[in-house]
C-alpha cells in the first residue's frame, strides 16, 4: 500500500520548521553574544581611561602651585581623552560624559588651588599682601571643597559603571 504524498511531507515540514526556529534562536544568541562582547570592550576602554585619571590623582604628592597646575593639566587631558572614546552603548556614552565633566571639574579645582597658592607665595610683605594671602587661603579652601565634591562624584560614578559593566568591586 502506498502512503499519501501529503503525509510524507508533514514530518519534513516539521523538521524544516524546527531547524529554522533553532537557527533563528542561534542567530539571536549570536547577536546577544556579539552585543555583550561590544559592551565588554567599551566598558574596558572607559574603565581603563577612568582608572588612569584616578591613578594620577592618587599618585599626586605635590604641595606647590606648579605641582597643582601639572595635576590640573593631567586631569584635563584625561577629561579630553574620555570625550574622545567612541562608544555605541547609550549608558556608557552618558557615563563617559559624566566622568569627563567630573575630571574637568577636578582639573579646574586643582588649577584654582594652584593659582591661589601662587598668589599667596608672591604676595608682598605688607598689609595688602596679607590681605592677598587671606583671600588666597579662602580660595584654596573653596577650591578644595569643589575638588572633594568632584572626587566623591567620580567615586559614585565608578560604583555605577562597575555595576553596569559587571566589574567586581573591591
Amino acid at each position: 500500500m502506498r502512503r499519501s504524498p501529503r503525509r510524507n511531507r508533514i514530518p519534513h515540514i516539521i523538521a524544516i520548521a524546527t531547524l529554522l526556529a533553532m537557527s533563528a534562536g542561534g542567530g539571536v544568541a549570536l547577536s546577544r553574544y556579539q552585543a555583550n562582547q561590544r559592551k565588554i570592550a567599551q566598558c574596558t576602554q572607559l574603565v581603563d581611561r577612568v582608572n588612569q585619571g584616578y591613578a594620577k590623582a592618587i599618585a599626586f604628592q605635590g604641595q606647590d602651585a606648579a605641582a597643582l597646575s601639572h595635576l590640573a593639566d593631567d586631569l584635563a587631558t584625561v577629561a579630553t581623552e574620555l570625550r574622545a572614546i567612541e562608544l555605541t552603548d547609550e549608558t556608557l556614552t552618558q557615563q563617559r560624559q559624566r566622568f569627563a565633566q567630573a575630571y574637568r571639574e577636578l582639573s579646574d579645582a586643582y588649577r584654582q588651588m594652584g593659582t591661589a597658592l601662587n598668589t599667596a607665595e608672591t604676595a608682598p610683605k605688607n598689609e595688602s599682601g596679607r590681605q592677598s594671602v587671606r583671600q588666597a587661603q579662602a580660595d584654596v579652601k573653596a577650591a578644595g571643597a569643589q575638588a572633594h565634591q568632584a572626587a566623591r562624584y567620580v567615586d559614585e560614578l565608578a560604583v555605577q559603571i562597575n555595576q553596569y559593566c559587571g566589574v567586581a568591586s573591591k
